[in-house]
């Protein structure tokens, strides 16, 4: 049987975009993550099913989503955090760096859409539609982006979380911080120069 991207409701996306920063988010609240990630992730899912006698399968379940839920809330944030100042930055960069392709290619999804709608989501669809099999591409991009998007609000995060750390450790996180932010904003534009590449190659 051939899958194709869509067949399935949890996809890369949700994993890079969600799950991780999620994940790392709860093992870190305030009497949970109290000495590392791992200790934390024993205590969630080890401990709790000795002490509420519960199946450890239940327990991770419950862990999984509630890390998946907490993802979302932290992906809207970093979205307000960061996706205005990547805007003013790096994409108005690339795109005087670009502009003229990426007129080009407005100008033919123009000609080939004629809709009211926004020129990359319609370059999206349209190759959704005729060629889904490139979307894989896309979407590890997308996924990318997100997932440095969010690490880059929770490395700032775990700066006021643990306020007993090395000053040297703080300023590590505000350097991997900035690392995750630039990896996301060339991840992002990475994603929509390919979308408008693939969709000026389609016929």
């Amino acid at each position: 049987m051939n899958f194709k991207p869509g067949d399935f409701l949890f996809g890369i996306i949700d994993f890079f975009a969600f799950l991780i920063p999620g994940m790392v988010f709860i093992l870190t609240i305030p009497g949970i993550g109290e000495k590392n990630i791992f200790d934390s992730c024993k205590y969630l899912i080890v401990n709790s099913t000795q002490k509420y006698n519960l199946p450890i399968e239940i327990n991770l379940f419950s862990f999984i989503m509630l890390s998946y839920i907490a993802g979302h809330f932290i992906h809207y944030f970093s979205a307000m955090a960061f996706s205005w100042i990547n805007t003013k930055t790096y994409q108005k960069y690339k795109y005087h760096e670009y502009k003229s392709f990426i007129d080009d290619a407005k100008n033919i999804i123009e000609t080939k859409i004629p809709l009211q709608s926004k020129h990359l989501r319609a370059a999206d669809a349209y190759i959704r539609v005729n060629k889904p099999e490139l979307i894989p591409q896309i979407e590890k991009h997308e996924g990318t982006s997100k997932l440095f998007r969010s690490l880059a609000l929770l490395f700032i995060y775990l700066c006021f979380r643990y306020p007993e750390l090395p000053m040297i450790v703080k300023v590590g996180f505000i350097v991997f911080a900035i690392l995750s932010f630039n990896r996301f904003a060339q991840q992002k534009w990475r994603r929509e120069l390919l979308t408008y590449e693939y969709f000026v190659m389609l016929p």
